[in-house]
Order: C-alpha cells, then sequence, then structure tokens
C-alpha cells in the first residue's frame, strides 16, 4: 500500500488544447506519472476544471473513464447502443462511468463551471469532432434530465 499525502499530489495545471476542448479546460494531475497498483494496469487521475460552457469534443477512451464531480454542474453526451445520441446533466457527488470505447463528451453548463476528477486506464484517447451547439443544449439528443 501507498499513501500519497496532499501536498505531493497534484501537478503543474494545463490548459486544455483549443483542438480538444470548446471554451476554458485547465487539467492538473494528481500525480505526475500513472499510478500502478501492484500486479494492475496503469491509472491516470486527472482533476478538470471546465468554465460555464466549455466541453471536451466527441471523444473515446480505450480502457474506459470514470469522472467524480467535485463540484458545480455539467453536461454529458453519448451514443447508446443503437447510435442515438443521448444527453444528461451531472452534478456534485455524482459519478459518471463511460464504458470502454463509448463515444462520449462532457463539460459545464451554460451557467456553471465544473471540476471534476478524471480517472482513466490509459492515456490515450481518440478524439472526434467538436460537439455542435444542438447537441450541446440536447436538441439534437433524447434528454435523460439529471442521471
Amino acid at each position: 500500500m501507498r499513501i500519497i499525502r496532499a501536498n505531493q499530489k497534484l501537478g503543474e495545471e494545463e490548459l486544455g488544447r483549443a483542438d480538444r476542448f470548446t471554451g476554458l479546460v485547465r487539467f492538473q494531475r494528481v500525480k505526475p506519472e500513472p499510478i500502478v497498483p501492484k500486479g494492475s494496469k496503469a491509472v491516470r487521475v486527472l482533476r478538470s476544471s471546465f468554465e460555464a460552457a466549455s466541453r471536451s469534443y466527441w471523444h473515446t477512451h480505450p480502457g474506459g473513464q470514470i469522472l467524480y464531480v467535485e463540484s458545480g454542474r455539467g453536461k454529458v453526451g453519448w451514443r447508446d447502443t443503437s447510435g442515438d445520441l443521448r444527453t444528461g446533466m451531472i452534478k456534485e457527488g455524482d459519478l459518471v462511468i463511460v464504458n470502454s470505447e463509448e463515444d462520449h463528451w462532457h463539460g459545464a453548463t451554460p451557467d456553471s463551471d465544473i471540476v471534476y476528477l478524471a480517472i482513466h486506464s490509459d492515456s490515450s484517447w481518440a478524439i472526434g469532432r467538436p460537439v455542435s451547439e444542438e447537441e450541446y443544449t440536447g436538441q439534437a439528443s433524447r434528454f435523460l434530465g439529471t442521471i
């Protein structure tokens, strides 16, 4: 077992790249290098801050992703097994589990910043296109409310 103390963990703040995000997004690595529990795969943990209306592009993660919302309100979008677009609202304390290779996006609501921990087992991710306004506002999807 290892304990990573609070004063040992957060790395330098990085800005989200304009070819992966809409709006202002900041990241801090909880630990600069991947965390590797003995006998397990490496895990990366990022603290992600999205200003109001900021969001990721569509993307996938080969090992899936977990988001834990620390503060604020956000939106997520994904394609279900039939390819239909779904959107939902997330808030402080919510946990979002994204399946391996599931096409999705996430970000802040138009009127609230959001901060969450993003946890994934692989640093690679396949970036798609920007989220359209219709997709972001839920006009192009089946809105599921708070999930």
